[in-house]
């Protein structure tokens, strides 16, 4: 790991068995973070490197991941829905980021199905330009990927010439919020939703699992099919829920006579 002056380094991975690959996170020394310790084992090399880290006085979570080239991108899907869906249920800004060697200008399945799984979850990436520029290629392998909300506009890229890769630079604008509102991510199971699953099972032409002659074939792109129009039946919604608040003036002796009174 380097020494970059001003700042620490607070998560990384390190591969074990090959080089090259891993990922870290700095921030200045003046910030105070908070280390997120409950996805253990989900890390595995080439397939899925992260770390991250929380800084709690902006509630915003930084995730920063690497894959290889070529690797099992179901793989590395259900491991970054399991890290999305665990971290937006504490309701913070989420910024996932890094190289995943997904090309969005030319990857079109990779990135449709990257897509779809940002569009469930309210996200969105922030890059925009090519990211990795050569004599006769222009890739867009890098994402920065933030809630949509707060999202403002697309990340700059710079030319830093220390890499392959172009720098990016993501500017997050977030106040401390102040309501006592809270938000859960749930599903819905009404008989409207139900309705709209059967309808969408019924109107399923299954080409994709006919085509394979295997069962065990047979299996992934059933299972694919099933989600998808899952997701679109019962999808994944914020629900807000009011905190109560507590009356400050109320003190123990109020309510000791209070309770008093009751029994008189």
């Amino acid at each position: 790991m380097h020494n970059i002056v001003d700042f620490k380094l607070v998560s990384a991975f390190c591969r074990s068995s090959s080089e090259h690959g891993g990922s870290g996170i700095y921030v200045k020394y003046s910030l105070v973070t908070k280390e997120i310790n409950y996805f253990a084992g989900i890390n595995e090399e080439k397939f899925f490197e992260m770390s991250l880290i929380e800084l709690p006085a902006f509630q915003l979570c930084v995730v920063c991941i690497y894959r290889s080239l070529d690797r099992q991108f179901d793989k590395f899907l259900d491991k970054l829905e399991l890290v999305v869906q665990k971290l937006l249920m504490n309701d913070k800004i989420l910024i996932p980021y890094g190289d995943w060697n997904i090309d969005f200008f030319h990857d079109v399945s990779n990135q449709n199905d990257l897509t779809d799984l940002l569009l469930r979850y309210n996200l969105v990436n922030t890059v925009k330009s090519p990211t990795r520029t050569t004599k006769n290629t222009s890739k867009l392998l890098d994402v920065i990927i933030i809630n949509k909300k707060y999202y403002m506009k697309p990340a700059t890229v710079i030319e830093l010439g220390i890499s392959d890769h172009q720098a990016q630079v993501l500017s997050v604008s977030h106040k401390t919020p102040t309501s006592v509102i809270k938000r859960v991510l749930e599903r819905h199971f009404r008989d409207d939703n139900i309705r709209e699953f059967q309808y969408l099972l019924e109107k399923e032409t299954w080409q994709e699992v006919f085509r394979e002659t295997e069962v065990n074939a047979k299996f992934k792109p059933f299972m694919n099919i099933v989600l998808h129009i899952f997701d679109i039946a019962f999808p994944l919604k914020f629900r807000h829920i009011k905190k109560p608040q507590r009356n400050g003036w109320i003190t123990k002796d109020i309510k000791i006579s209070s309770k008093k009174m009751r029994g008189l």
